[in-house]
């Protein structure tokens, strides 16, 4: 929150005054309470105040698909949902909720919104936006909810596992929650003021996350509506101010500190096996970067036709360059004058014959004694047709050389075609022989040697080009490729930037690959040292005249006399038992994911500002019961789908719906499109190509080309890593969502769509949008093709060849229920009209499977499309 003019200040302190003689009446100072009575009795009770009918429990099919979406982020089988309709008693329910709860999709699904709170990226952010490494926290936090650890030991890690007791690798990991904030190695840092941001990062996040409080609008003034004021924030700023952080950040990697740590999911063994994976692709596309396929085609297509429209053959192709030597006739380097011939007998004329030589220093060529060419500058090699003046027979090649001083030598090379269009090769060699100024021909070394190095080498380079632009693609090897690529980077320099790219990515992976152990920043206790008030916030000018302890905010019950003043202390002070605002936060967090919505409106502000809870009784019991059953995540999550409240459908009258539009009294269940990740691993899950393995390296699902360059350093050099965009091959592309690099500025566009935020900063709730661009998205996106080919695939492979059996179980796969007959006369149809359209154009049947022609293109394209529908329903989209 910024700083206005004289007025606008003189308003916030007026304001602040008016808080603070409100802030002790204000109901989240005040200690959670109690109430008589289950979740289901304390919602009755509201409901019949208000004189309203609460909704019935949802029907079985409905229910069995709510439950899989919140707990494990899919949808059930169609054998899962038979089994619950055939048995939806109160205990199969409860056996089913426990199986769930012991999933490891459980962890999976409430790691997302704590990733948002958490602003956990694998990039840095701000400009140059690069890698970083953070996985390995992520996969922790994914492991702390399955094996259900505590939520008060979940934030005293997290705040300050590295000065517990017994501190080990994993509680030093579980501290990168403090180090997910952004930070920057750009030119003109000045790590002293970043210093402070960062800081001003980990106190805002840790008051938003654990306090529900908007702490970091006292960072420059006193709090214009809370009463905290401006030195209480820098008391609290100074419990993270005696750490080690430092104010620049390190260049494709992480800051110090960090740590190596084997993976919590997986260990090393599965770290290196991905990191090799990644490396192998990032080598596919060094030979093939998807931005210049395209580009690189059409030149190819121009050097080929350039090469047939000369009839060129290609006379340097399977030529070694081990087989030249650099030749002299003389024993030292003293200016003078040679002549060096070769003799060779050739059976017939060649239709092609070309010369390329180089002498230091000068030389007049002459072939059968007709002069052929003049050199005058040994580093500048020429480049000779000489043909005509070769015969059927014998033939001599003689080179008149001049040395004007120093080292002295001769190299050439002579390309014959005949008419079979075969091609041999005059060198210069041990054969040549002197034919006047010297005693012998010597050999002086070898090509490449000192002190000539290698002047030839383009015309080697050129025979390669040559005979690798015309082999047939798929006749390539990856030597061709990397020839062509070289080549190609004169016409277009972009394709120089995407090698340099690989090249930093790979780089960065290299350690993985070998050891298995990522490196994680994490949280490192320093010296003591003095924390002052900064006035208007700004790093450079501290008041040395206000210097701070650290300390709590006063509108909270005071830290204990027992705690120490760091970091260990505020953690321990934040699940302290008279603490009244962790308890209910946490509990707000997890109804929020569940039922849509939190019970607070305003998870990260349980201000003044905020709206009192209409559920306040309902909360605080909720917060009273979780601290007493110790902190249970799965035991308050269990209690909370086992309730008839949770059970409820989400239809009721248009009466109801009018007198309590927004569900505060919670008589219905709340119906609410799915969130971005949910939304697209139900799809990959109902096309049963969902990709199950967990934690590792982050993945790269396809997106459109340029997406990251419109933001990025993209051909900088030296390069940073994650400037463009490498989609991941094979498996890679369909892992659930949690595990698709994130990159800030450029976060994964489908996900952006359906309110994904960019992580940023600390994110309590995400929006919930309705725009064109979202079907879009679901219609044409690679990921939604994808899981529609494989719904229909799966379709087809069902036994029988009955369509609407077919039909049916394909729809119930997406919802559930199973489909109403003018439903399914509007699938037939669909199915008919897409039999006919790709029977008419079968090339749009091939494009659509991504495969060739094939007898049943037609057929299997149309049930993709059928598959799309089903896939693009609301209610698939939908969470009733």
């Amino acid at each position: 929150m910024g700083t206005g003019g004289p007025s606008q200040l003189l308003v916030s302190a007026v304001l602040c005054t008016v808080a603070v003689a409100q802030g002790p009446d204000h109901w989240a100072w005040r200690a959670p309470q109690e109430a008589q009575g289950s979740l289901d009795a304390l919602v009755a009770e509201r409901l019949r105040a208000a004189g309203l009918t609460p909704a019935p429990a949802a029907d079985p099919h409905t229910l069995v698909r709510r439950l899989h979406l919140d707990l494990v982020g899919v949808p059930p089988t169609v054998e899962v949902v038979d089994a619950f309709v055939a048995d939806p008693s109160d205990a199969a329910y409860g056996a089913l909720v426990d199986r769930l709860l012991a999933s490891p999709g459980f962890g999976e699904r409430m790691a997302v919104p704590w990733l948002d709170v958490a602003r956990f990226a694998d990039t840095n952010g701000f400009s140059i936006d690069d890698h970083r490494d953070m996985w390995a926290w992520r996969d922790w936090v994914i492991d702390a909810f399955n094996q259900n650890m505590p939520y008060d030991r979940f934030i005293l890690e997290q705040v300050a596992g590295d000065m517990m007791e017994g501190a080990d690798e994993r509680t030093r990991l579980a501290t990168g929650f403090l180090r997910n904030g952004m930070n920057t190695h750009e030119g003109g840092t000045l790590p002293q003021e970043y210093r402070v941001i960062y800081l001003a990062d980990m106190v805002d996040t840790t008051a938003s996350a654990f306090l529900g409080l908007t702490m970091a609008c006292a960072q420059c003034h006193d709090h214009p509506y809370d009463p905290i004021t401006q030195e209480e924030y820098y008391r609290f700023y100074g419990f993270f101010d005696q750490a080690v952080v430092k104010g620049d950040g390190a260049v494709n990697g992480n800051t110090r500190p960090y740590q190596e740590v084997t993976p919590p999911i997986g260990g090393a063994a599965a770290a290196r096996r991905a990191a090799e994976r990644r490396i192998e692709t990032l080598e596919r596309h060094r030979l093939h970067p998807p931005a210049m396929v395209a580009a690189r085609a059409r030149w190819e297509r121009l050097q080929r036709d350039a090469l047939v429209a000369a009839d060129a053959p290609t006379p340097w192709s399977g030529l070694a360059r081990e087989s030249l030597k650099w030749i002299w006739a003389h024993g030292d380097d003293s200016p003078g004058t040679t002549s060096l011939q070769r003799t060779f007998h050739l059976s017939e004329e060649p239709v092609r014959a070309t010369l390329v030589i180089t002498c230091d220093d000068e030389a007049v060529v002459r072939v059968n004694g007709r002069g052929a060419a003049r050199l005058d500058h040994w580093q500048r090699p020429l480049d000779a047709d000489v043909t005509g003046l070769l015969k059927a027979g014998e033939n001599t090649l003689k080179v008149s050389c001049r040395n004007r001083g120093g080292p002295a030598g001769l190299v050439a090379v002579l390309a014959l075609t005949g008419g079979d269009g075969r091609t041999r090769h005059v060198v210069t060699d041990d054969r040549w022989t002197v034919s006047e100024g010297g005693e012998a021909a010597m050999v002086r070394g070898s090509y490449g040697a000192d002190p000539w190095g290698r002047v030839l080498d383009p015309l080697f380079d050129r025979g390669a080009l040559d005979a690798a632009l015309l082999t047939a693609e798929g006749d390539r090897d990856a030597q061709q490729w990397r020839v062509i690529n070289e080549a190609f980077q004169g016409a277009e320099p972009d394709m120089g930037g995407h090698v340099r790219a690989i090249d930093g990515e790979i780089k960065a992976l290299r350690r993985l690959a070998e050891t298995g152990r990522p490196t994680v920043m994490v949280m490192k206790q320093g010296k003591p040292r003095v924390t002052y008030v900064l006035e208007r916030g700004q790093y450079d000018r501290p008041d040395k005249d206000r210097p701070v302890t650290p300390a709590t905010p006063s509108i909270l019950p005071p830290m204990g006399a027992d705690l120490p003043r760091d970091r260990l202390g505020l953690a321990r002070w934040l699940i302290a038992e008279d603490n009244p605002l962790v308890a209910r936060v946490a509990v707000n967090l997890i109804w929020q994911s569940l039922f849509g919505e939190g019970l607070l409106e305003t998870p990260n502000d349980l201000g003044l500002r905020s709206r009192r809870p209409v559920q306040l009784r309902l909360l605080d019991a909720l917060a009273v019961r979780f601290k007493a059953d110790g902190w249970d995540v799965k035991g308050l999550v269990r209690s909370l789908v086992m309730s008839e409240t949770y059970r409820r459908s989400s239809r009721v009258a248009a009466d109801v719906r009018e007198r309590d539009p927004q569900n505060s009294l919670l008589g219905r269940a709340s119906r609410r499109r799915l969130s971005a990740e949910v939304l697209r691993d139900s799809a990959l899950s109902i096309g049963g190509v969902l990709g199950r393995e967990m934690g590792g390296p982050c993945v790269y699902p396809e997106q459109p080309d340029g997406l990251w360059r419109e933001v990025s350093h993209f051909g900088y050099a030296p390069a940073f890593t994650a400037q463009a965009f490498y989609p991941s091959l094979g498996q890679g592309l369909r892992r659930r969502s949690l595990y698709t690099f994130w990159k800030r500025t450029s976060p994964p566009p489908a996900m952006s769509a359906f309110d994904a935020p960019t992580r940023e900063v600390c994110t309590m709730s995400r929006s919930r949008t309705n725009t064109p661009l979202q079907a879009l998205v679901t219609l044409n996106a690679p990921v939604f093709v994808d899981a529609a080919r494989g719904l229909a695939a799966r379709a087809l492979r069902r036994p029988g060849g009955d369509v609407e059996a077919r039909l049916r179980w394909a729809f119930r796969c997406a919802v559930a229920r199973t489909p109403e007959a003018w439903e399914l006369s509007v699938l037939r149809r669909r199915l008919a009209a897409a039999r006919e359209r790709f029977a008419r154009r079968p090339e749009e049947a091939a494009a659509l499977l991504g495969t060739g022609d094939s007898d049943d293109a037609a057929e299997r394209a149309a049930w993709v499309v059928v598959a799309s529908v089903i896939l693009n329903l609301d209610e698939t989209m939908t969470r009733e």
